[in-house]
C-alpha cells in the first residue's frame, strides 16, 4: 500500500520537471524568434521597435547576445546611457568576439556622447559602484 502513494509523488514530480523544462526551453525559443524579429526591424531602420523587440528577449533569457543587439538599437535610436549600460550587460559572459563588438560599441557611444554633450552615467546603479568610492561606507562589523 505504502507503495502506491510514492509512485504517484515520483509521477507527479517527473511531470512538474518536464512541464518546467518544456517552459524553460519555450521561453528561450521565445527569446531567439524575438531577437530575429528585432534584427529584422533593424535592418528596416525601425529601432524603436527593435529595442521593444530585444527587451523583450532578455526579459525572458538575459543572453549577452540580446543585450548587444538591444545596445545597438539604443545607440541608433539616440537612447546613449541605456544603449551604455545594455553593452556593459552585453560583456557578462560573453565569448571573447563579443566582448569586443560591446567594447567597439562602447567606444562608439562615449565618443557620440562627448559630440553631443551628453553625460553618460555609469552603469550598474548601487551594486556597480566601489562602496569605499563614497561617503555611504558599510558598516564594519
Amino acid at each position: 500500500m505504502s507503495r502506491l502513494p510514492s509512485l504517484a509523488i515520483a509521477t507527479l514530480f517527473v511531470s512538474v520537471a518536464s512541464s518546467t523544462l518544456v517552459h524553460a526551453q519555450s521561453q528561450a525559443e521565445l527569446a531567439e524568434k524575438l531577437n530575429d524579429e528585432g534584427k529584422q526591424l533593424m535592418l528596416e531602420d525601425k529601432y524603436a521597435e527593435a529595442s521593444y523587440k530585444f527587451q523583450q528577449a532578455v526579459a525572458r533569457v538575459a543572453e549577452p547576445k540580446y543585450f548587444f543587439n538591444l545596445c545597438v538599437s539604443q545607440t541608433n535610436e539616440g537612447k546613449l546611457n541605456e544603449a551604455y549600460a545594455n553593452c556593459y550587460s552585453a560583456k557578462g559572459n560573453a565569448n571573447e568576439q563579443l566582448v569586443g563588438k560591446a567594447d567597439k560599441m562602447i567606444a562608439k557611444i562615449q565618443d557620440l556622447a562627448k559630440q553631443q554633450h551628453v553625460e553618460l552615467q555609469e552603469p550598474g546603479g548601487a551594486a556597480g559602484r566601489d562602496p569605499t568610492s563614497s561617503g555611504n561606507l558599510p558598516p564594519n562589523d
